[in-house]
């Protein structure tokens, strides 16, 4: 996922850690090939690094739709601990999978230490989290936040909530 922000730049990510070897990212052809899945987006997560003067790094987003039925486990710790901003910045996004019932719009959040039964046409979402921010938010320059959403980095409506930055005003320095 993403890592914190320091006190001269962003966080860095999205990333996987030479320390876990077991979180590879495996080429979507090969794991269609093995499990009864297709995926379907492999994407940055906007507004999962935290905001701050320099915003944490970005998770990703991963959806399969279920192509017959399985059984699903997951392993995804911290859920509801998400990581920390540091000297004013805000914490990120943590992680998590969401299961999307196929018929259903209502998204279920779903926890490790158990299995979940899956049919044809289930949607699942694993959601990596971001890196904290570091320092206050509205330190962050007008000019950084129209980058980050003119690359999607940052949506509109997170510009507003978590720097006060409107619409007009990016409008205007674009």
């Amino acid at each position: 996922g993403g890592w914190g922000a320091c006190a001269i730049h962003d966080g860095a990510g999205p990333f996987r850690t030479m320390a876990h070897g077991d979180t590879r990212v495996i080429p979507a052809e090969l794991l269609e090939t093995m499990y009864p899945f297709v995926v379907e987006a492999f994407s940055l997560r906007p507004d999962s690094g935290g905001p701050g003067k320099h915003r944490g790094g970005l998770g990703y987003i991963k959806r399969y739709r279920i192509l017959e039925p399985c059984t699903l486990r997951v392993d995804f710790d911290r859920i509801l601990c998400p990581p920390w901003g540091v000297m004013g910045g805000h914490p990120a996004e943590s992680g998590r999978v969401v299961i999307t019932r196929h018929g259903s719009e209502v998204p279920e959040v779903i926890y490790k230490c158990r299995e979940y039964q899956l049919a044809e046409g289930d949607i699942i979402s694993a959601e990596i989290g971001g890196g904290g921010g570091y320092g206050p938010p509205q330190d962050r320059s007008l000019e950084l936040i129209v980058r980050d959403v003119a690359r999607g980095y940052v949506s509109a409506e997170a510009a507003k909530r978590d720097y006060g930055v409107s619409a007009e005003d990016l409008q205007t320095f674009a």
